[in-house]
Formats: structure tokens, sequence, C-alpha cells
């Protein structure tokens, strides 16, 4: 794969690239075999700029757009929410539109949009992604077979007044899951933590830590585990920005909780300026901090790392 490509998401503002983009590709592509009146006025409505816009403001679409350097060179269009009827799946997401400059076909560029799909598939803890072909486009169907996915039917695509057949295919995303940190893991860890703003000077392999990380390697959510025996500090809790809201906070503190009791700690604490409420829903329980137990008092989160107007709270439930 090419390292000098960088795969973005769209904002807002980027119809008149989207637009020009789409229809340079779908033209360089498809328009040797198509009849010319039906062609153009497909084009002339699908990618035109006010579509588009429209289309970018549309929560249950996703643009990403592929640079090199400032010039954008390929771009993916995935959707959700209008499964067609050959799919049983409500969580199910569409590869609308891929598609790469021809000039720079053959650089690996549509492997990282094809990953990039995937990888947002399966953070937003899609179960099926799935995508329609024209049945006359070879290279694009062995592509999408060597990513793993199937043919399973069929339907028409309207090419202007000409009916066209498309091969639907799909494949299963695999869900996140959450596993033990192992030590080259640690740069990725501290790197989300200072995203987030938050300490890092004593993150070491020493403390205990699980992770989330996507089909491609990325750390998208991590949280540690200090054990002071029979006392637990839990810290270091990080989910990256564009993943959030997606309950990988909660379902990484509940594996913590789980690492914790078997490894006999009595009562988990935790250390926090904005996170009280979210802690609360979890059982968490404020304390003093006269109360905490020596052991903890001596961590560098407690002593030094947090300020002393942050909130120490207590897990008893272990």
């Amino acid at each position: 794969m090419s390292s000098d490509i960088q795969i973005r998401p769209a904002n807002n503002e980027a119809a008149v690239i989207l637009s020009a983009l789409g229809k340079k590709t779908f033209t360089d592509a498809f328009a040797k075999y198509n009849r010319e009146q039906d062609f153009h006025r497909y084009v002339d409505q699908a990618f035109q700029e006010s579509t588009v816009q429209q289309e970018l403001v549309d929560p249950n679409t996703k643009f990403f757009l592929a640079y090199r350097q400032k010039e954008a060179i390929g771009y993916l269009k995935l959707r959700w929410g209008q499964t067609i009827t050959q799919i049983d799946d409500s969580r199910a997401i569409e590869i609308q539109r891929i598609y790469v400059n021809q000039t720079e076909m053959g650089q690996g560029i549509g492997k990282q949009l094809m990953q990039t799909a995937l990888d947002y598939a399966q953070t937003y803890q899609f179960t099926t992604i799935w995508l329609g072909v024209w049945e006359h486009n070879p290279s694009a169907i062995t592509f999408y077979k060597k990513w793993g996915f199937q043919t399973f039917s069929s339907h028409i695509f309207m090419m202007g007044n000409d009916p066209q057949t498309d091969l639907l295919m799909k494949r299963s995303v695999p869900s996140l899951k959450i596993t033990p940190a192992q030590s080259n893991d640690l740069p990725a860890i501290k790197k989300l933590l200072q995203s987030q703003q938050l300490p890092t000077e004593d993150v070491n392999s020493q403390i205990l830590f699980q992770i989330i990380k996507n089909s491609s390697g990325q750390v998208l959510g991590c949280c540690g585990l200090e054990i002071h025996e029979p006392f637990g500090l839990l810290r270091s809790l990080a989910v990256d920005t564009n993943f959030q809201q997606q309950g990988l906070g909660q379902q990484l503190v509940n594996s913590m909780l789980v690492l914790a009791k078997n490894n006999h700690i009595s009562s988990l604490y935790i250390i926090t300026t904005t996170a009280v409420k979210f802690f609360s829903q979890l059982k968490f329980e404020m304390v003093s901090r006269n109360n905490v137990p020596a052991v903890i008092q001596q961590t560098a989160e407690f002593s030094y790392l947090c300020p002393d107007s942050a909130t120490v709270m207590q897990y008893r439930h272990l």
C-alpha cells in the first residue's frame, strides 16, 4: 500500500471535490460501456453538486477521501439505514461507492479505502457489510472476493433508462474484542492517552492494560489496572475521539472489573476530573481522599499526576 496516501473523513464542505471526483472516476470506468444518453442522464443527476451536498449532511451516510498530498484521488461512500429486502440484518452497512482515479490504479489505494470501510463498520458495530457491482465488471468482482465478499443475490440498477444487473455481495463484520495489551502496544496507548490529555509519565508494562483494536490494528480504546493488593487503581481510560458514544468505554470498564476480581482485588479506586457521572452510572461511589488506603495515596496518579481537585471514586462490589 502507498505510504504517502492519507484517508480522511469528508466534511460538509467537500461537495465540490466529491462531485468532480465522482463524475470523473465513474465516467472513466463506465462511459465506454454504456449508451451515451442514458449514461449522462444518470451521471448528471447522481454526481450533481447539490445531490452530493444532500448526501454529505445525511446522518446515515459517510464519505472518506483519499489524498496524495493535497490532491483528492479516490473516495469511499458508506450508507446504512436503507438496507435492501435481500438482506435480513438491521445492522448492515453498504459500500455504495469506492473509486480511485485511473492514473492511480495499482498503488493500493483501493485496498486502503476498503480497509477504511471495514474498520468503520467494525467500530460502529455493524454486523454485515454489502455492496452492488455490475455483473460485467470482472476486475471489481475479483477484488471484492479477495476481501471475503460473496455473491448472494442480484438486483436491477437503472443507468438512465437502461436496466442493468448488479450482483449483490456481502461479508460479515467481525466484532470488536477487548484483549490484554502487549508491550509493543504501549506507544499506541500513550498516543491515545495524550490525545485525550491524560497523563502518560508513569505508563509502563507493569500496568495491566486492556485494549480495543480494530481489524487494521488501530487502538481505539484502553484502560489500565494497577494492583496494590488487596486494592486496585483503575486508570487511563480513553477512547479515540472519533469512536466515542459507542459504548466502548463501558465495555472496557466492565472488562477491567472482571480482571480486578480475578486478581483478588477487594476494592477498586478511580481518580477523575471529568467522568464522575460516567463512573457513577457504573456503580462507582465518591469517597473522601482521606479515606483512601495509603497504598493508593502513594501512587503517582494520586500523589502528583492528578490535581488535588480531582474526584476519587470507589467500586465496592467486586
